[in-house]
């Protein structure tokens, strides 16, 4: 479900708390109304903050897709719908081109040990962000990227962050958080448990290693040469 917050009024959002059925749901504002920051801090207030995250607590809702991307979200908003992720079933989440400072991503990084579902979360493109060899970098951006490795070391289930692999190399914290991330594409969530792994899984795991291309073929710009895949 795509909603335009131009055309959907509030009660039709207010009643998307309800529709546990719902696995995909994606909330944008008009290129011109965002243009024009036109949009309605109602609808943002209840409707995205209070809907999106009734329905990421919501133990019934079977939601696995949310973006709410480029519709002004804030620190507040944000960091209600981090503190909800632990509970949820939700696996990937898209807050690009909003308004997420360090305070929001220091929540969430806070809130990753515990969450267990979320595989892919895209936040970059927002102002807590800075190219890490750019003189632009903050100190908070430091701080974020820092409180990301930490809350990534004792996560299981976040494989991927999009766009971070361009930067992986500009950075050591970038490049410890790729490495968790890899980590956990390979599979670290069954070596965390402290059941025994049955003997029987591992030829599924060994007839599978191997077969998958992860990392494509890329240009190093630091030797001005492609870069092999691993």
């Amino acid at each position: 479900l795509a909603l335009n917050l131009q055309e959907a009024p509030l009660p039709m959002l207010e009643s998307l708390v309800n529709a546990t059925n719902i696995q995909h749901l994606r909330c944008q504002l008009s290129v011109t109304a965002y243009l024009q920051q036109m949009q309605s801090s109602i609808l943002v207030e209840e409707g995205i903050s209070g809907v999106g995250v009734l329905l990421l607590q919501n133990p019934q809702s079977r939601l696995q897709y949310l973006a709410l991307d480029h519709i002004g979200l804030q620190d507040h908003h944000f960091i209600a719908i981090a503190q909800a992720l632990p509970e949820s079933h939700l696996q990937r989440l898209d807050v690009n081109g909003n308004d997420i400072q360090s305070g929001a991503i220091l929540e969430f990084a806070k809130q990753l040990p515990n969450i267990q579902s979320l595989k892919s979360i895209s936040f970059m493109e927002n102002p807590w962000w800075r190219v890490p060899s750019s003189p632009l970098l903050a100190h908070d951006g430091e701080k974020c990227c820092a409180a990301l490795v930490e809350g990534l070391m004792e996560n299981v289930s976040v494989e991927e962050i999009p766009d971070l692999r361009d930067y992986s190399w500009a950075h050591p914290h970038l490049r410890l958080l790729m490495h968790f991330l890899d980590l956990n594409r390979a599979g670290r969530r069954i070596l965390s448990s402290s059941a025994p792994i049955p003997a029987g899984l591992w030829p599924h795991v060994l007839e599978r290693a191997g077969t998958k291309i992860m990392y494509a073929s890329r240009f190093d710009f630091r030797t001005e040469q492609p870069r092999r895949a691993n």
